[in-house]
């Protein structure tokens, strides 16, 4: 991604140009690459919002569903979209369909790109913090378990490094509040959370512990995950 950002004021002239444009796939990553890009700016991100741009990240993601680059570029623009963002803000994104879209048009149709996989996982890891969205919604949505697979898959490929699809699968689950109180004083897993999710998330935890590669904020993050799916 370029550093290049749009001004506050240049935002609403901007969307609606960037419609005119929607149907060239070149034209769509230099717009979600700025929209990525000014969203680190909280005026800018509420402008880009207010102008029609969750409409046109969402709108694009299904028009260009085989296009991989569109995919990862939007995937950046939900992640930086969400940082950062207040739980009504977030459960405006959610509830747009992204979780969705992330998980049918990305990880499903694109689970051979790697980098694509670290961006959705990303986008979902950010959506999902401090979200206060029901598990319910992610489980129905397929979000879950299309994060184990990729855990399971990925997990087998490393050599020396971690990929970062795991470091960002990892921090998307540890999002999900896996664990409720069954008023009794203990935690149960959550309704529908099968042993096969359960196991790759354990697997992915150790190797994440164990890899030379992992900084320590994702060590602690796995060693909290097998915490978590251990209970």
């Amino acid at each position: 991604y370029n550093s290049i950002k749009l001004d506050l004021c240049q935002i609403a002239s901007f969307m609606t140009i960037a419609e005119q444009f929607s149907n060239s796939e070149h034209a769509v990553v230099k717009v979600l690459e700025l929209i990525r890009n000014s969203s680190s700016d909280p005026e800018c991100k509420k402008s880009i919002i207010m102008n029609g741009g969750i409409e046109f990240i969402s709108k694009v993601m299904w028009d260009h569903s085989k296009d991989e680059r569109v995919q990862e570029c939007a995937c950046g623009a939900i992640w930086a979209l969400s940082t950062n963002s207040d739980s009504n803000g977030k459960i405006e994104l959610l509830s747009a369909g992204y979780a969705e879209a992330i998980r049918f048009l990305v990880i499903k149709s694109h689970s051979e790109n790697e980098k694509v996989l670290m961006w959705a996982c990303g986008a979902l890891s950010s959506l999902l913090y401090n979200s206060n969205f029901e598990i319910d919604g992610l489980l129905s949505f397929g979000v879950i378990q299309s994060i184990s697979d990729i855990l399971q898959k990925h997990c087998k490929t490393i050599k020396y490094t971690l990929p970062a699809v795991i470091e960002w699968g990892i921090r998307a689950l540890s999002e999900i509040d896996i664990l409720v109180d069954d008023n009794d004083g203990y935690l149960e897993h959550t309704a529908d959370i099968s042993e096969g999710v359960l196991e790759h998330v354990i697997n992915a935890s150790i190797v994440s512990i164990n890899s030379r590669s992992s900084h320590h904020r994702l060590k602690c993050i796995a060693c909290n995950m097998l915490v978590i799916v251990s209970s």
